[in-house]
Parts: structure tokens; C-alpha cells; sequence
């Protein structure tokens, strides 16, 4: 059984994802990296400085109607794709010194769709399903970028699918948090001035 205070279906997900596209999207090629859902004009500056680049956002949970107690439902991701070029019919077309944003995104959305999701050791996470590549390119967040945001989901494992095994196990589950202590909580709020 996976260890649950550091390996969740998000970020299990996240390591299959990007190790699944970088088969399509070559490091050596792409820039890979983790985009905030919402980023700011700075940080996507900061993040696409380098191109062509392939970006995974993760966009929350949508739960399953009527799982009840059991939490089920879908992870919902982002896949931006980013080229840039002086033209913009390059930008989308491509020129053979920068790839195409309409190829990108067809790529990546055949990649995707039904890829069956499996973590290196082996936790099937489901079937990855593709709602569609949308253009939301605007010229304040970059000059001469094109982007194309590919939106998908993948399951959302429920606790008795990839976490838990039988009961004995899961009375043994517990999670420990390492990192630096906070100063003391109060519940005491201060009026502003």
C-alpha cells in the first residue's frame, strides 16, 4: 500500500502525468513545469520565459454525485502549452524553429485522452479523459506568445480503490506532517485600528 502522508492521488497523478508526457514532450525540447491555477502576469512571465513550454495545473476536485461518505469523484487538470514567435501565423502554424501551437495541442490531447494513468509502481489511478484544447492566449500575459490550454480530468481513487487495504491496515493509517513549527495558534482575533 502506497504511503499516504506522501503520496496522494494528486500528486501520484501529477508524477504519472508528467512522466507520460514527456514521452510526447521531450525535456530536453519542452520546459516542464507545475503551474499555479491561478497565476499571476508574473509568474506566468517567470514560468514561460523559456519556449516551448508545456505547463500542468492542477484544478481541484469535482465530487461525484451521491458518493456519500466515501469520497469519489474526478481531479480536474490544466496542460498549458505555450509557444512563441514574432508571427503570429507561426505562432500557431509553425515555422521548424518553433512548433506549431495547433500541433501541440492536438498532441498533447491525443496523448491524453483514454491513456490509461498508472504510477510507476504500478497504483492504476483511471483513465484520463479530455474535455478539449482552448485558445485563451492574451497579449498582456506575454509578447508573441500563443497558448492553448488542454482541460482534463482523471478518477479521483477513492480510499478503498488505491489506499486502503482491509480494515486492519486502515486502522493503522495515520498522517505525520514535517515541517518547521508554527508559533502557537490562538483563536483570538485583534480589532483593526
Amino acid at each position: 500500500m502506497p504511503d499516504a502522508s506522501t503520496l496522494t492521488p494528486f500528486s501520484a497523478a501529477f508524477a504519472a502525468l508528467q512522466l507520460h508526457l514527456q514521452r510526447f514532450f521531450p525535456p530536453a525540447q519542452f520546459q516542464f513545469r507545475l503551474v499555479p491555477d491561478s497565476a499571476t502576469p508574473a509568474q506566468w512571465m517567470d514560468l514561460t520565459s523559456r519556449t516551448p513550454f508545456v505547463g500542468l495545473s492542477w484544478g481541484g476536485i469535482t465530487p461525484a454525485a451521491g458518493s456519500g461518505r466515501d469520497l469519489a469523484g474526478s481531479c480536474n487538470w490544466g496542460l498549458m502549452l505555450v509557444t512563441r514567435h514574432s508571427e503570429i501565423t507561426k505562432r500557431y502554424l509553425g515555422d521548424g524553429t518553433m512548433p506549431a501551437l495547433m500541433d501541440m495541442a492536438w498532441i498533447a490531447s491525443l496523448a491524453l485522452n483514454g491513456h490509461k494513468l498508472v504510477t510507476p509502481d504500478g497504483l492504476n489511478l483511471g483513465t484520463v479523459r479530455v474535455s478539449g484544447p482552448v485558445d485563451v492566449a492574451a497579449p498582456q500575459w506575454g509578447e508573441n506568445l500563443a497558448q492553448a490550454t488542454v482541460h482534463f480530468t482523471t478518477p479521483l481513487p477513492t480510499a478503498g480503490d488505491a489506499y486502503v487495504g482491509d480494515l486492519a491496515e486502515f486502522l493503522t493509517l495515520g498522517v505525520t506532517w514535517d515541517f518547521p513549527a508554527l508559533a502557537a495558534a490562538t483563536d483570538e482575533m485583534e480589532r483593526p485600528a
